[in-house]
């Protein structure tokens, strides 16, 4: 990711919001967070270490409310659901990114303070499914997902959310294939309506 995929997504935001109706507040928020994201990912670029640490705590936090903001706007039904995904998904990658970077600044700080004894976090619960795949943390949802995945060629969300015996909405399925696909056993293929999951070869 670099400056021009940054302020490609902000300008894909802001022709997204012109569809929104133009006295809802949500509308300048949405887009204010937007502006304040985009300075910290160039700041985060081009600043120096202190102003990258400083931004990325602030990245981290600005695009978790504007997910929760976009989240709200497409229960909204001002624009179709499809073209709310692209968006959503990019700047979920971009805070794990961020995330990634806090955390490795954490540690920095951890090992240059003279410590005794460093406890080790305890490892992450792991699994192996049927096709031999390492399986970290998966909750009872995700490993059925995983399940309906291994039974077929590719499947759509609706597929999946027919198959469970809970409800859940697409947005948490879509999470939850993210989830997957964050760990590497599957693949998204297709766009919009026609987006399809299949495991990954």
């Amino acid at each position: 990711m670099d400056k021009k995929f940054f302020v490609e997504l902000t300008n894909d935001l802001y022709r997204l919001t012109i569809l929104f109706p133009k006295e809802e507040p949500i509308r300048i928020k949405i887009r204010g967070l937007a502006d304040d994201i985009l300075t910290d990912l160039i700041t985060i670029l081009q600043g120096t270490s202190t102003e990258k640490r400083e931004a990325a705590k602030r990245v981290e936090r600005s695009i978790g409310i504007l997910e929760s903001m976009l989240e709200i706007a497409e229960t909204q039904k001002w624009v179709k659901e499809e073209e709310f995904e692209s968006i959503m998904e990019s700047y979920s990658s971009i805070r794990k990114e961020i995330e990634e970077f806090n955390k490795l600044q954490e540690q920095q700080k951890v090992a240059e303070k003279p410590q005794k004894e460093i406890q080790k976090p305890e490892p992450l619960q792991e699994e192996r499914k049927s096709t031999g795949r390492k399986v970290v943390s998966l909750n009872d949802r995700q490993k059925k997902i995983l399940e309906i995945l291994e039974n077929g060629a590719k499947v759509q969300v609706q597929d999946v959310i027919d198959r469970l015996d809970e409800s859940v909405t697409k947005r948490t399925i879509r999470r939850d294939f993210q989830k997957l696909m964050d760990i590497d056993v599957a693949e998204r293929i297709g766009k919009a309506n026609m987006t399809y999951y299949r495991l990954k070869e």
